[in-house]
């Protein structure tokens, strides 16, 4: 089955060109708006998935240790809204100190505490924060409100201290994401890295682009350019992988129309963990060489595509011609 152009032609392909990949492919104004839903998305299954255990709920902390907790982490966050980070110093434990002076701070407009989830006989703290500040999405800076989760410790004389915890993973709609890996990538938080990446230590991405851009490589594709025949008949195929925890849905598009040409994806819905292949076949109607077919895989709801490209081999009669450099 040939997948058909779309009906609108070229005005269809400039609007999925506008919904394509929102880290520099095509800066436009509908993919900025996907970008700040897709990090949205990121950030509330964030916080669904450090939503407390039923057992938290019947476990209240004394009033004094509480209290001390939320006085503790209401100035320490006034800090980084005041962006007097020095001053936040005094609430970071010693053992994280080094951590917190590498680390990039982000500036808030302001902070509300969303829960705390209290462990070791109310020694230490999960503590939730729902944030609002500018954050930079593919060179668009745009004002949201993102959750931020921090590691708390109480310290003999009973003062808490912000404390680094390593986030080795990050939820998303597709399931887990391994944000060590991506941050020893890029010379960050890992076992073996050397410094801190660019991550608050708030135990989610700063910018949450860390945990976007490794959502958007979860789906791939074996190659880019495929090779047929101008003259006689052939095929090609390529395999896409679905690594992400849910489906994804595929479609193929191109502008042009060459005659005799086909395009079939086996899978138009992609399973988690599953693979596919989009099948090219070509029986020319002639043995006129063809020109360069320039394509484009697109992938939902990622709004991502993969441009391919199709080389029609020429006819030897048509190669004797061309003069040998």
């Amino acid at each position: 089955m040939q997948l058909p152009r779309s009906p609108a032609g070229p005005a269809a392909a400039r609007d999925n060109r506008e919904r394509a990949n929102f880290f520099g492919w095509n800066r436009v104004s509908r993919n900025s708006d996907f970008s700040m839903k897709l990090l949205w998305t990121i950030a509330v299954v964030t916080v669904a998935g450090l939503a407390q255990a039923p057992a938290d709920l019947f476990e209240k902390a004394p009033p004094d240790v509480d209290n001390s907790l939320r006085e503790r982490v209401k100035a320490f966050y006034q800090c980084h809204i005041d962006g007097t980070y020095r001053k936040a110093e005094k609430y970071v434990a010693e053992e994280s100190q080094d951590f917190f002076y590498q680390i990039q701070k982000q500036r808030y407009d302001s902070c509300e505490l969303l829960k705390i989830v209290y462990a070791d006989n109310f020694t230490k703290a999960t503590v939730t924060q729902v944030c609002k500040g500018k954050w930079n999405i593919n060179g668009d800076e745009r004002s949201v409100s993102m959750p931020l989760s921090s590691g708390w410790v109480r310290k003999e004389g009973g003062e808490w201290f912000w404390q680094h915890i390593p986030a080795q993973q990050v939820p998303t709609p597709f399931g887990q994401m391994d944000y060590s890996a991506a941050s020893k990538e890029k010379g960050g938080a890992g076992p073996n890295a050397s410094k801190p990446a660019s991550p608050t230590g708030l135990g989610i991405p700063t910018d949450m682009k860390s945990a976007a851009e490794m959502l958007m490589k979860q789906v791939v594709v074996d190659k880019t350019e495929v090779k047929l025949s101008s003259y006689e008949k052939s095929s090609d195929t390529i395999t896409i992988t679905n690594n992400t925890g849910g489906a994804v849905k595929l479609s193929f598009d191109y502008e042009a129309v060459v005659p005799g040409f086909k395009a079939e994806l086996e899978q138009k819905e992609v399973p988690a963990g599953g693979k596919t292949t989009l099948k090219f076949t070509m029986v020319p109607k002639d043995r006129v060489a063809k020109p360069t077919l320039n394509t484009r895989i697109l992938v939902e709801p990622l709004f991502q595509q993969f441009p391919v490209t199709i080389v029609f081999g020429i006819p030897p009669e048509v190669e004797k011609l061309i003069p040998k450099k």
